[in-house]
């Protein structure tokens, strides 16, 4: 039901000013009020709770200057378009001249053109002539008795040539044709890969499913695979009767996909619809999901699926964190990024105009499934930005990683590739490792604890802030790892090998290793409102050695500006 403000009455007064709205006459003393032109849409609620019905959508509407601007309008051909120049000066366009047969043109030239080489006709033999200059047919040799020899059994050379077959269909001639004495459909025997020098070597069978425990406090699997639908109803609680599904606005059909298999199965689902990016880590985008929830009647048995890339998972584990102190909820990260990072090890955040993930919460999901088929639709530029996190994880831990990544470098970048999945389930196994020790980045255990996690994120969240967030997170990190190199390797930590092994490995798969010069001062001022920092003293993960973070507290200022310059050349 749509309500909308009342029309004017036939009898209020006109004015001279058409343009204006008319005002209703008022009680004597008082300036009537205008009509305010706002329409306000109320949907139909169930009877039962107030509930709105299953397979409800609910998407963000952004409003104000972030609006994206509406190009419905250009949607279709020509419309929209700048109207042509039609004054007075402008000349008539002369009319088209009538079409006339042009000199040859049924062979293909025009006049003036030179003569092509014509095809050579394939005419039909013509009849002998007869003696009285007539024609006549070939005179065709009676066959031969039965058991009577012929001149061709006796010489092999004077028979006939084979007829040649003519193409029944001009379509067949790209089909591939089949060998001699096999049929269509029948293989033949068994060839190995050595027995065909041209072809790919067969790459060894992977298993279907790997299961990755994750031992915390409240443990749950991370499921990597492929076709891990079916996964998902046995993750929810089973007293869950309403499921919000949490998607970004390029997800939407993955979304309503996820909604209606959720509902197959007798549960009211709920799609949510955000917007795509670090757009949705915001205040106003977590109060429209707390609404959304508020009105469908959500309560702590029930859960929350987010789908998507990191900005979108952490998103989702912060509505649900927040929402009734805690619901459970499921996390299907759609990019390496989100797989690797964001969708494992319980923190959720939103950002704010200060900072990046200053406002969240620790809040683990009771599963996270990595279904890489996820992944075949991912830009190139996205699957580098998840790779700046899986080559993270091998600089603090795992070296094997970046032997992997040095070796083949265009496979880690074809998400159909074995050697894909082996760094991401690499790279989720470190965090498992370290976020089972720390979960809440304390520190307790004496060491660097979980904040080695956040190797390169230090000037790379205020590499983020400063632009925008219009540079990807992984291109920032990537940037961050070679400061906090250089930065080692100045306070004589490392050596300039490693540093170098750096930009090697995130150069070969297209990640930046530099940055402009001349705005260290703003980074600076971003970097004070690192979660790693304490008081006034900036803090910074950085190496030792391969795989062995450590904390830096408080680098000198000459120090910090050196390892800048050693990037901003």
């Amino acid at each position: 039901m749509a309500t909308r403000s009342p029309r004017p009455p036939a009898t209020w007064p006109r004015t001279s000013r058409p343009w204006l709205p008319r005002e209703p006459p008022g009680p004597p003393g008082r300036r009537p009020r205008r009509p305010s032109r706002r329409r306000q849409v109320h949907r139909r609620r169930c009877a039962v709770g107030g509930a709105r019905r299953a397979g409800a959508r609910h998407r963000h509407r952004r409003r104000g200057a972030d609006r994206p601007d509406d190009r419905r309008r250009v949607r279709h051909r020509r419309r929209g378009a700048v109207p042509r120049d039609r004054g007075a000066g402008r000349t008539r366009r002369a009319r088209r001249a009538p079409w006339r047969p042009r000199t040859g043109w049924w062979r293909g030239r025009s006049r003036g053109d030179q003569a092509r080489p014509r095809r050579p006709r394939r005419r039909v033999p013509r009849r002998r002539a007869g003696r009285c200059g007539g024609t006549r047919r070939p005179r065709l040799d009676p066959p031969p008795a039965p058991g009577e020899r012929t001149l061709a059994d006796e010489d092999p050379a004077r028979r006939a040539p084979a007829r040649v077959r003519v193409r029944r269909d001009a379509r067949r001639r790209h089909r591939r044709t089949h060998s001699r004495g096999r049929r269509r459909g029948d293989l033949g025997p068994a060839r190995l890969s050595s027995d065909r020098p041209h072809a790919r070597p067969r790459r060894p069978p992977v298993a279907e499913h790997t299961r990755i425990h994750i031992a915390t406090d409240a443990p749950y699997d991370v499921v990597v695979g492929t076709g891990l639908s079916a996964e998902l109803p046995g993750l929810l609680p089973e007293g869950a009767e309403r499921v919000a599904v949490i998607h970004p606005a390029s997800m939407r059909g993955l979304g309503e996909a996820i909604r209606a298999s959720l509902a197959a199965t007798g549960r009211a689902g709920h799609a949510i619809e955000i917007p795509d990016g670090e757009a949705a880590k915001t205040s106003d985008v977590a109060a429209f999901c707390w609404s959304v929830l508020g009105r469908a009647g959500f309560t702590r048995s029930d859960a929350i699926v987010g789908v998507g890339g990191g900005a979108a998972t952490d998103l989702a584990g912060f509505v649900a964190a927040t929402w009734l102190r805690g619901v459970q909820h499921v996390l299907i990260p759609t990019t390496v990024l989100g797989m690797v990072d964001a969708a494992v090890g319980g923190k959720t955040a939103i950002d704010t105009p200060e900072g990046k993930n200053l406002v969240g919460a620790f809040h683990e999901p009771v599963g996270v499934l990595c279904d890489l088929a996820l992944l075949t639709t991912l830009p190139l530029n996205e699957v580098r930005s998840g790779l700046a996190e899986v080559i993270k994880c091998g600089f603090i831990a795992d070296p094997v990683i970046l032997d992997r990544v040095e070796a083949d470098p265009a496979g880690v970048l074809d998400v159909r590739s074995d050697v894909l999945r082996e760094v991401i389930e690499r790279g989720i196994q470190v965090k498992a490792g370290v976020v089972a020790r720390d979960l809440n980045e304390t520190g307790a255990d004496g060491t660097v604890g979980r904040e080695a996690l956040n190797y390169g994120h230090t000037l790379g969240h205020a590499i983020e802030r400063y632009e925008a967030y219009a540079l990807r997170h992984g291109a920032a990190v990537a940037i961050g790892m070679v400061y906090a190199a250089e930065l080692s390797r100045l306070d004589g930590r490392i050596d300039a090998t490693l540093v170098q092994r750096h930009r090697d490995v995130l150069g070969s798969v297209g990640l930046p290793t530099g940055y402009r010069p001349g705005v260290w001062d703003e980074l600076v001022a971003g970097m004070r409102l690192d979660k790693k920092s304490r008081g006034s003293q900036l803090r910074f993960v950085v190496l030792d050695a391969l795989a062995e973070p450590t904390i830096f507290p408080g680098p000198d200022p000459a120090l910090l500006t050196a390892a800048y310059a050693e990037i901003s050349r």
